[in-house]
């Protein structure tokens, strides 16, 4: 170990450095820096390589543990984003202030060819899971791929009010937004886009709110693309030539979409700061990682509800391989969120859902 100390030493000092890169990444523009911006999604493992670090140096020789200490001391922020540890918390379970609210990518009612392979029929699998949204009977369910078709109808009649809208293009995404408080209007955020981002003015009990429900851009992956780099992750891929091909495909993918989700989030951060001294909760599938632009852009104005209230990492999309937090809750400071989780308890889409309860409060609180 003694002719080791020293390259381990270097080794430990670069991790430290990529670890604070990936940290304040977040606050780079992929439009700006690219490739830079991309680096957040190395946090989480440069963060467990510190770790690991600190328990070598325990071994061998303790005083090196501060390099590891102080590199993770300096990102304790951005790492109680990805992996909050608060205590439980909890609400008044009856009041007029509080609302309930469930956000979920249903994968198109479960029936999209990216859902977990399952023995259920299509029409089963949507029964399923519109029975269990209404057991859950949350105030305002925002609901991503959910077209409101035929299938839905159950839904519709066990809610009092419910509207849609979609991004542009014939592929473009279906938003939806179920509630027991009247609609009075919507309007979407143009994204230019198959992405889709729509704002729902309620009546809550004489109080105007609004609730903006989002689809950010996906990232495009084929069910084949999925599939390998299921295999990569799993190390059952042995060609190299297909692994350099997937892991192209994938980055290249990734790199492309980020850009595009930059500048939505830019123009949901406008829409935001028009209507700053309104109620607002935003939900749905940011289709990015917590360490990101678009949650750090869209965080600075709204306070992410999982942040603030949960306790662990929590993944709602952990499919093909891919295990991350990409769906969210925020709201700004007329609200005091608390008890947000995501719900393990049905698995029929890519994604699982994500709850929180929001009290609203007659002035703003400070953040």
């Amino acid at each position: 170990m003694k002719y080791l100390r020293f390259p381990f030493l270097l080794l430990n000092f670069f991790t430290v450095l990529l670890l604070w890169i990936t940290a304040f990444c977040s606050t780079v523009s992929p439009n700006t820096f690219g490739w830079l911006a991309l680096s957040g999604y190395a946090f989480p493992f440069l963060f467990i390589a510190c770790l690991v670090f600190i328990a070598l140096w325990i071994f061998f020789k303790k005083r090196f543990c501060l390099i590891s200490i102080v590199g993770l001391l300096a990102v304790y922020q951005p790492a109680l984003t990805y992996c909050p540890l608060n205590s439980s918390s909890s609400a008044e379970e009856s009041s007029d202030s509080l609302i309930t609210l469930l956000s979920y990518n249903t994968c198109d009612w479960g029936n999209d060819k990216a859902a977990p392979v399952n023995e259920m029929s299509k029409n089963e699998r949507t029964k399923t899971i519109i029975e269990f949204l209404k057991e859950k009977n949350a105030d305002i369910l925002t609901m991503q791929e959910s077209p409101l078709a035929d299938k839905a109808k159950p839904l519709i009649d066990f809610y009092q009010y419910s509207d849609t809208t979609r991004g542009s293009g014939d592929k473009s995404v279906h938003i939806t937004l179920f509630s027991k408080y009247p609609i009075l209007r919507k309007e979407s955020i143009d994204l230019e886009s198959s992405a889709a981002v729509g704002a729902f003015w309620l009546d809550v009990n004489g109080r105007e709110i609004i609730v903006i429900n989002a689809h950010l851009e996906s990232m495009h992956f084929t069910i084949n693309e999925r599939e390998n780099f299921s295999t990569m992750v799993h190390g059952n891929q042995n060609n190299r030539d297909s692994i350099r091909s997937t892991s192209h495909t994938i980055i290249g993918k990734i790199y492309s979409a980020s850009k595009k989700r930059a500048r939505q989030a830019e123009k949901i951060a406008e829409f935001i700061e028009r209507h700053r001294d309104i109620p607002i909760i935003m939900a749905g599938d940011f289709n990015d990682i917590p360490n990101s632009y678009v949650h750090h852009t869209i965080s600075e104005l709204l306070t992410d509800c999982y942040t603030s209230t949960a306790f662990g990492p929590g993944y709602t999309f952990k499919h093909f391989g891919m295990r991350a937090r990409i769906d969210n809750i925020m709201c700004n400071n007329y609200f005091t969120p608390s008890d947000c989780h995501i719900i393990k308890d049905i698995s029929l889409s890519d994604h699982q859902p994500i709850t929180c309860k929001l009290k609203v409060v007659d002035k703003p609180v400070d953040n």
